[in-house]
C-alpha cells in the first residue's frame, strides 16, 4: 500500500464504539451484508441496535452501500453494506 494512503488513513482514523467495532469486524470477516444479517449474526434483537451505527459508519466513509436485495422478512428492498476503500485493503493486508 502506498505511503500516502497509510498517512491519509491514520489522519482520518477515529475510535470506534463497541457496536461500530463489532460491525466493522463482522463485515471485514464475512464481506458485505444487509443490516438484518449484521443484526442477526451479532445477536441483537432490534434493528435499532445496529442501523444507526451502520448509518454513522457510512456517513464517515468507513462503509459504503454495495447494492440492494429484497429482505425475506419484510419483502422490501434493503441496502447491502461493505467496508470502504482503504479500510478494506488494510483489513485484508493489501
Amino acid at each position: 500500500m502506498h505511503k500516502n494512503s497509510l498517512t491519509a488513513y491514520s489522519q482520518e482514523r477515529r475510535t470506534f464504539n463497541r457496536r461500530e467495532n463489532e460491525i466493522m469486524g463482522f463485515l471485514t470477516r464475512h464481506g458485505p451484508a444487509t443490516d438484518r444479517k449484521i443484526k442477526d449474526c451479532l445477536g441483537y434483537k432490534d434493528m435499532n441496535n445496529v442501523r444507526p451505527r451502520i448509518s454513522d459508519l457510512i456517513r464517515d466513509r468507513f462503509l459504503h452501500e454495495t447494492g440492494t436485495e429484497i429482505d425475506s422478512e419484510t419483502g422490501k428492498r434493503v441496502r447491502i453494506v461493505g467496508v470502504s476503500g482503504i479500510h478494506a485493503q488494510l483489513s485484508l493486508g493489501i
